[in-house]
């Protein structure tokens, strides 16, 4: 199935990639245990942030939060598919932010529509510690006085 990649790539040292595209969004399709919280973790080269500029993830009909950090020579968006008691294939999609038009050839007679650089994709357990901490990192913060642009994550009450 076309799942909106590139062919195969190096970069000027050798290490191999794929661009996305020409579509925006592309998908993985895993037999997964999902009655567990499971990591993902999205990476590409650290010289793809700016076309990663915007990047989401969905799966289960759900955006999922993308936490986003640079290491050395990658950059990772991690996240966290919660457990669910259906059984069956589970799709995570990612849409890149915007596509990037460059010249497909020398001789710049056609085009290719790029999204984001993709390195690997890794799914694993997380500890329930560790669940604690991710959930930390995403969860929206309190409303600042500062900052009339951020929203509260929750509703505030009125008094009576």
């Amino acid at each position: 199935a076309d799942r909106a990649f590139y062919g195969l790539e190096r970069n000027g040292v050798g290490n191999p990639f794929r661009w996305t595209g020409p579509n925006p969004s592309f998908h993985f399709d895993f037999h997964l245990d999902r009655t567990v919280p499971l990591r993902f973790m999205l990476q590409m080269p650290l010289w793809g942030a700016e076309h990663a500029q915007g990047l989401r993830a969905t799966s289960d009909e759900m955006v999922l939060p993308l936490q986003r950090r640079a290491g050395h020579r990658v950059l990772d968006f991690e996240g966290v598919l919660m457990p669910r008691e259906s059984l069956g294939v589970t799709r995570l999609t990612f849409v890149a932010g915007h596509l990037s038009t460059v010249p497909a050839d020398a001789e710049e007679t056609a085009t290719r529509q790029l999204g984001v650089p993709f390195l690997r994709l890794s799914v694993s357990e997380i500890s329930d510690a560790e669940l604690a901490d991710w959930l930390k990192a995403v969860e929206p913060g309190p409303v600042e006085a500062a900052s009339p642009n951020k929203v509260a994550a929750k509703p505030v009450a009125a008094s009576p």
